[in-house]
């Protein structure tokens, strides 16, 4: 089952970069926004910060909290990552992840 999982990804997957530690790597996962109630689409406040929905990240290459994917050219910080197996066998990796911003100067 994992097998064809990592076919499905390998296929059908988005191309993303994984970037950690200064060092970038293109991998293929799953990528989209969240359909979770707690988004606020494209709102704007009075600091200025603007679309705040979190993404869901399916994918065989592991993540970990402070990781970035630039996908599509979106910048997104890993918030919380998790490991599911299929018995013993890892079958995937679930992310959220949240739009990175850059700092104020």
């Amino acid at each position: 089952m994992t097998e064809r999982l990592s076919e499905i990804v390998s296929r059908y997957g988005q191309e993303a970069t994984l970037i950690r530690d200064g060092a970038e790597t293109p991998i293929r996962a799953f990528i989209q926004p969240s359909a979770d109630r707690n988004r606020l689409e494209d709102a704007a406040d009075v600091l200025g910060r603007g679309d705040e929905r979190l993404y869901v990240y399916l994918g065989r290459t592991a993540v970990e909290p402070g990781d970035v994917l630039v996908w599509q050219g979106l910048r997104l910080r890993v918030r919380t990552s998790s490991p599911y197996y299929v018995g013993r066998e890892l079958s995937h990796y679930w992310a959220a992840l949240r739009m990175e911003w850059e700092a104020a100067v």
